[in-house]
């Protein structure tokens, strides 16, 4: 959106201002697949839900400083005069979010189901304006999956992933002046080599397929064990993976 008002008048001044705003949005929904496993037509994943929405508006105002030479002239040829000098102002505003949801997807027998894990979420603002320092502000909150394993048999379905949550309520150094927001969820450590996030809690899971019992099929237990809460090799930071052995 674009407005110019050029005011001439023939007492030897010609000025101006004019006003240009321009904005964008942008909204994008996507997903990633942490880690899969299927057999026989039954399969189990963990994926994560990205949603990101981002806008920005920039606004140019700038008025002229009056020219006081001769007489200004129209002429068929041209102006007589020298243009107008311009004082341009402007000020950027952004505002980036990035909502990721971690899912368990499984399907058994055609049966598919979707169980939310947790989430977490970033927001980023920028503002820049002209003589004015930039100001880039980003946070982040919630909850994040990470090293997920995943194991489909012909019995069982068994999982298992780390919990982990912001490692500080400092401000995060992301680097640069980027307005967006980072794909903060998979990162370890800052510009400055302090960690981003620190764990919470692992958690275990096992659905049932064919046990061999009276189970019903499509049980789902969970346990999830919080980081030095109990003597459970589970409650501490070193599980990478767990899994189902026949013996």
């Amino acid at each position: 959106m674009a407005d110019y008002v050029i005011t001439t008048t023939m007492s030897s001044t010609k000025s101006g201002t004019y006003t240009v705003t321009a904005t964008a949005n942008r909204n994008i929904v996507t997903a990633d697949v942490l880690d899969y496993d299927g057999y026989m037509g039954n399969y189990a994943l963990i994926w994560k839900k990205i949603t990101i929405t981002h806008s920005q508006k920039n606004d140019t105002t700038a008025t002229t400083e009056p020219w006081g030479g001769a007489i200004y002239v129209n002429a068929p040829f041209g102006d007589m005069s020298s243009p107008p000098t311009y004082i341009p102002h402007e000020k950027f505003d952004s505002k980036a979010t990035r909502t990721v949801e971690f899912y368990l997807t499984y399907c058994i027998d055609g049966k598919k189901v979707d169980k939310l894990l947790c989430s977490c979420s970033m927001e980023a603002t920028y503002v820049s304006e002209t003589d004015v320092d930039s100001i880039l502000h980003q946070t982040f909150t919630g909850e994040r999956v990470w090293g997920c394993s995943i194991q489909v048999s012909a019995e069982f379905i068994t999982y298992q992933f780390r919990k982990e949550i912001p490692a500080s309520s400092d401000e995060i150094n992301w680097g640069g002046g980027y307005d967006g927001n980072c794909t903060f969820e998979s990162w370890m450590s800052d510009r400055d080599e302090n960690s981003v996030w620190k764990m919470k809690s692992n958690v275990v899971g096992l659905i049932n397929i064919l046990d061999g019992a009276d189970s019903e099929v499509g049980y789902l237990k969970e346990e999830e064990y919080a980081l030095g809460a109990a003597e459970n090799p589970l409650s501490s930071g070193h599980i990478y993976s767990v899994g189902v052995v026949n013996t």
